[in-house]
């Protein structure tokens, strides 16, 4: 496998991590990860060549930032400082932050107050995705119960099918999943949207217990639970970038 060459491009005031790879290939390809973006040219020496890719690569990335913010919402820099407050429809959470000499970053919940304590050498672009890292943690362990029991609720009342786990995970690039297997992920950004739209993202992956694809079938489950689950759906499109934490 190619050797990435890390770089980090502004992009409308995001500080993006960029991988570019030159691997055997004709044609330009790239992607959004949890990360960063991937960029993959041509193995080539010509520096206008690359310099192309270069340029094509920004204005594309440009594009997602209007297009696409609940996407690239993740590489936005925020300034944390203590105060700061993180509103969910059951309760806020106020960040009580220490800087310190300590090498390692923790957290801790103590009622609706998350007292962080980072090392004051940190990059800000590191400091903030630490941040968000431990917040995401509080936040999801301490609305765990509360998730589980509303997707077991909705689950006994609608699907009846079998669950094992219930777990909410750090993730950006989706709202939650379901596994063959029973296993439900929920990302700590649907704990920012409204109840309603909770339910239907509870909803959402409880159908994928019975069809494990997004066909006419699936769909049509999910609205014989919820027939106003399109609102939702627009609902996320337009803010769920605002859902980032």
């Amino acid at each position: 496998m190619a050797k990435a060459l890390k770089e980090i491009w502004n992009v409308d005031g995001l500080e993006i991590p960029v991988y570019i790879y030159k691997e055997r290939r004709y044609n330009n390809r790239i992607s959004i990860t949890q990360n960063g973006v991937n960029l993959r040219i041509p193995k080539m020496g010509a520096k206008i060549m690359d310099q192309s890719y270069r340029t094509w690569a920004m204005e594309w990335l440009k594009k997602q930032v209007v297009e696409r913010p609940d996407i690239i919402q993740r590489f936005r820099v925020t300034d944390y400082v203590s105060g700061h407050t993180v509103h969910t429809p059951f309760k806020d959470y106020v960040l009580d932050l220490k800087m310190s000499t300590r090498s390692t970053s923790a957290g801790k919940l103590i009622g609706n107050v998350m007292y962080l304590n980072l090392n004051d050498e940190m990059p800000e672009a590191i400091s903030a995705r630490t941040i968000r890292t431990l917040m995401s943690r509080l936040i999801g362990q301490d609305q765990l119960a509360r998730v589980s029991k509303r997707i077991h609720d909705i689950n006994d009342h609608y699907f009846k099918q079998p669950i094992k786990k219930v777990r909410i995970k750090n993730n950006s690039s989706n709202w939650g999943s379901c596994s063959s297997t029973g296993n439900i992920n929920i990302s700590t950004k649907t704990l920012l949207a409204p109840a309603d739209v909770q339910d239907y993202i509870f909803v959402h992956e409880l159908s994928h217990r019975i069809e494990m694809n997004h066909s006419p079938a699936y769909w049509a489950i999910v609205e014989g639970v919820m027939p106003s689950y399109k609102n939702h759906e627009r609902w996320i499109k337009e803010n769920g970038h605002k859902c980032e934490l």
